[in-house]
């Protein structure tokens, strides 16, 4: 199994949008696509702004990655299930 290297600009984001919520700097949001309010995450598309995030719950964001993924050739084919 291939060991990942550590992206820092990726987890400063993470760690400074986590502490942000956390003191209610930044408030979460429902799911931009499906209005979900379980479970949601902040998707970064830039590391370099660590506030600025989309708001998708677990599936959506899982979706969004493996989309982005196959654009690139990464994976050949994603297939999903209803949810």
């Amino acid at each position: 199994m291939p060991v990942r290297t550590v992206n820092k600009r990726k987890l400063r984001a993470q760690l400074m949008l986590r502490e942000a919520v956390l003191e209610g700097r930044l408030i979460r949001q429902p799911c931009a696509i499906c209005g979900s309010t379980t479970n949601v995450h902040g998707h970064h598309e830039n590391y370099s702004k660590p506030l600025e995030v989309q708001w998708l719950c677990a599936h959506h964001h899982a979706k969004m990655h493996n989309l982005r993924m196959q654009k690139e050739g990464r994976i050949k084919r994603v297939v999903w299930l209803s949810v």
